[in-house]
């Protein structure tokens, strides 16, 4: 069984037999073995049966943490990505509209200006306008251009659902039941 890094307690019982505790540190990147004899609850050792009783044996983490709780940071991550997205589409969207005004404000001002750009009162203002336009505009798709990179960090760099990370390596624990003539030996690899 695959542990994460950090303290365990790992806990071994069987009916007729004392039961065993031990808290244990796992470091990242290692395997630990571990041998237990667990021994009979008896008046005398004559009585002791060879056969291997069923074991249960119990692992668990300090402190203990929620598997929802773990994968809720990427779901916040994920909306927190589409929101920033949407916002960004928004305001690309409000920089097109900027661009077609800054278009369409220049076409006019080609009925009011000459071929030497000498321009008369009317022409001279939708220039005006076309340029404030332009400069909303560019602001508009720089900014949104910026929030939509802003989307696809968070979505692409938030933490896979919890369903499909893969178990943490370093530490895993295998256990096995050894009948002796003086009880039950549990040995087991990390």
């Amino acid at each position: 069984m695959w542990l994460a890094p950090g303290n365990h307690v790992l806990e071994g019982r069987a009916p007729g037999y004392i039961p065993r505790k031990e808290t244990i540190t796992l470091d990242a990147g290692t395997s630990t073995d571990i041998r237990w004899s667990l021994v009979p609850i008896l008046s005398s050792l004559s009585e002791a049966k060879v056969s291997s009783p069923p074991l249960v044996a119990h692992a668990s983490s300090e402190p203990r943490v929620s598997p929802f709780r773990a994968g809720s940071r990427g779901q916040e991550r994920k909306w927190a990505a589409y929101g920033v997205g949407a916002a960004g589409i928004a305001i690309v969207g409000v920089g097109a509209y900027f661009g077609l005004d800054t278009l369409s404000k220049r076409r006019e001002s080609d009925q009011h200006c000459l071929a030497d750009d000498r321009c008369d009162a009317r022409g001279v203002e939708l220039n005006q306008g076309a340029y404030r336009s332009a400069i909303y505009s560019d602001i508009g798709f720089a900014t949104g251009g910026i929030l939509i990179g802003a989307a696809a960090y968070l979505l692409l760099s938030s933490p896979a659902p919890a369903a499909t990370q893969q178990p943490a390596r370093g530490a895993r624990f295998r256990a096995a039941l050894v009948p002796t003539p003086f009880g039950v030996v549990v040995a087991g690899t990390m």
